[in-house]
């Protein structure tokens, strides 16, 4: 899916130049981010717009047939599954041998008079080459409580939501000067079951990661965190559990007069205007 939305033209379109391309978890103002440039230029896969690649990875998943079974020439993908991978998606079909197919139908949750919702649905769920890469995405318009519902699948409101449905949904991200991804990829069952792990990816390294740059190095080690903070993201990035489509860029405007304003992505306009002063 990454390599069929053209993300630099998305960035692009949606900022109007007051946001810029990135390829994981970080704001472009974050200092790990700053003293890691070049070596993150060097690591992450950028997932450029190539259709070719889009097919070439659908094959490698297994999606390879046509709704009889039969080698995909064109159309909807398929993808033979067993009892276990088939679960409770809704779209799977059983053929008259037995054999189980799933559709590669994209369910997407999105919520209302949402311009990041319109735009992914040209760029993306419309695009010609989605459809002649055989995939298919179908979005869901809610209001953003109920989207809530369903991306935890929080049962406690209604146990429809405790059946995985939608496997795409589109949310923004708050960055703070505490970057702590502690438990977003927790394998254990109760804390998932407290609603963190949204993604529902089970990964042993991006877990450990996760956690050990919080839990596994002193505050007095920011090398050390950093080293970590890389590791991270460069796993995340191999994984892609999200598609991340723009970081925004903000621009601080006043003039000359005010003095000592130190106005900076973490340290906002309540704080840094305590230690201003007018010179007139």
């Amino acid at each position: 899916m990454a390599h069929l939305l053209d993300r630099p033209e998305f960035a692009s379109t949606f900022t109007g130049g007051y946001g810029a391309l990135v390829h994981g978890p970080y704001g472009l103002s974050m200092w790990m981010y700053k003293e890691s440039e070049e070596e993150l230029n060097e690591k992450l896969n950028t997932y450029p717009y190539s259709l070719d690649t889009a097919n070439t990875l659908l094959v490698e998943a297994g999606f390879t047939l046509d709704a009889e079974g039969n080698e995909w020439a064109s159309g909807l993908r398929y993808k033979e599954v067993t009892e276990e991978e088939a679960g409770t998606y809704e779209h799977n079909v059983t053929l008259a041998d037995g054999r189980v197919l799933m559709p590669l139908i994209i369910e997407w949750a999105s919520t209302t008079d949402n311009p990041v919702s319109e735009l992914l649905v040209t760029m993306l769920a419309n695009n010609p080459d989605t459809a002649t890469a055989g995939m298919e995405i179908r979005q869901s318009v809610m209001d953003f409580d109920q989207l809530l519902l369903w991306m935890y699948r929080d049962k406690s409101q209604g146990e429809q939501y405790s059946v995985p449905k939608f496997g795409m949904f589109n949310l923004a991200t708050g960055f703070t000067p505490i970057y702590d991804q502690s438990f977003s990829f927790t394998r254990k069952p109760e804390e998932i079951e407290l609603g963190y792990n949204v993604n529902f990816i089970f990964d042993e390294q991006l877990d450990n990661l996760s956690m050990d740059m919080v839990y596994g190095v002193e505050s007095d080690d920011p090398e050390g965190f950093r080293k970590l903070w890389v590791d991270f993201i460069v796993r995340w990035n191999e994984l892609l559990p999200e598609i991340p489509l723009y970081s925004n860029i903000y621009y601080s405007i006043f003039a000359d007069k005010l003095k000592n304003y130190t106005e900076n992505p973490i340290w906002g306009f309540a704080p840094a205007i305590v230690y201003a002063h007018i010179e007139e």
